[in-house]
């Protein structure tokens, strides 16, 4: 007697990877944009463009998993997950954007750290949120204090991604 079960996937799971995978691409596409915004050499607007970048991200996520968009809740997901990070992380951060008002000196140390750190938060971001949209969530169930461990561990993975 033959067996008539089948060894392809589910189309669901297929689709699912597919998702995913387009997910994926989304997040490192604009990573890589958000990490070319830090060199804008006016100070603190970088920091205004990343939130910005990141708000686009999440709203092309959405778009992918089919999840309505609500850009102001997803700015106050993304300012807590950010906010999760430590101190010396936000102040560094901080710091190095209002470095670019010095000529020459700030403008190099911003350009040295500044793309990694907006590339390694862009990427949390999206893991974050491909991970929620995967289980089923909405912005609106969104559970960013849940979430920070998480966060801070993609933040780590795409510090070490950005250094490849």
């Amino acid at each position: 007697r033959k067996s008539t079960m089948s060894t392809a996937a589910p189309e669901s799971t297929l689709e699912q990877t597919a998702r995913e995978a387009q997910a994926l691409s989304c997040i490192s596409s604009y990573a890589w944009g958000n990490a070319f915004c830090s060199l804008i050499p006016l100070p603190i607007f970088d920091l205004v463009a990343l939130t910005g970048v990141q708000l686009a991200m999440v709203g092309k996520l959405a778009k992918i998993y089919d999840v309505p968009f609500q850009k102001d809740a997803v700015k106050s997901i993304i300012i807590s997950l950010i906010g999760s990070l430590s101190s010396m992380t936000l102040a560094t951060g901080v710091v190095l954007s209002v470095m670019k008002f010095i000529p020459v000196i700030g403008v190099q140390a911003a350009v040295v750290t500044l793309p990694a750190v907006a590339g390694a938060t862009t990427y949390a971001v999206g893991k974050i949120f491909i991970m929620h949209f995967e289980a089923g969530g909405n912005v609106l169930d969104f559970n960013a204090d849940a979430m920070k461990v998480y966060f801070q561990q993609y933040y780590q993975e795409g510090l070490k991604a950005g250094k490849k």
